[in-house]
């Protein structure tokens, strides 16, 4: 499980967990049932879920390709800049 940070109007979070403790729930499954549904039910989810290694490769080969193709018309095998070099504005 991976731990998610939430930034919200405080008015807002209370009124989830009124609503939360009406439902007999609470805010991380309220949260858990907003993602699911996001993304278009259980089933959607579940599929969601296993085609992510192949989206995230997908785009690592494209950052990939993108970075050759600059390669063509960029040359970084200069001396690599200072701190200050890099930071003069």
């Amino acid at each position: 499980m991976e731990k998610v940070i939430l930034y919200a109007d405080s008015s807002l979070v209370d009124a989830l967990r009124c609503r939360a403790l009406e439902e007999k729930t609470g805010l991380n499954e309220l949260f858990h049932q907003w993602m699911v549904d996001y993304l278009g039910g259980e089933e959607a989810a579940k599929q969601a879920i296993a085609d992510a290694p192949a989206l995230h490769k997908a785009q690592v080969e494209r950052a990939m390709a993108t970075i050759q193709e600059l390669r063509k018309y960029i040359d970084t095998s200069g001396p690599k800049p200072t701190r200050d070099e890099m930071n003069a504005r």
